[in-house]
């Protein structure tokens, strides 16, 4: 009786309020995000896969330090960008003043 009564309920909310997708938008904060940084992070992540990757321990060292390696990359091409996007923002808001 009760999942019968919440099927009616959530029918009823569905009709009355509509839908939205679950999830909502990962990159939302993200408005600096370039090409670069885009290609940086998917190697930092391709690194990352091949350093959790079974094998032996001396490919597991080499994949390990790629990991490390990619990921400052990474790091310093977000910081770059995102310095870079917030300093041309911030000349716009100052020629908008003048």
């Amino acid at each position: 009786m009760c999942e019968a009564m919440a099927k009616c309920i959530r029918k009823t909310v569905e009709e009355i309020l509509g839908t939205s997708r679950r999830g909502g938008n990962k990159m939302k904060g993200t408005w600096w995000w370039k090409e670069e940084v885009k290609e940086r992070v998917n190697e930092k992540k391709d690194a990352y896969a091949a350093s959790t990757n079974n094998g032996t321990d001396e490919k597991k060292k080499i994949s390990r330090f790629r990991y490390k390696v990619t990921k400052n990359v990474a790091k310093k091409a977000i910081a770059v960008a995102k310095s870079m996007a917030y300093d041309r923002a911030i000349s716009k808001i100052g020629d908008q003043g003048r």
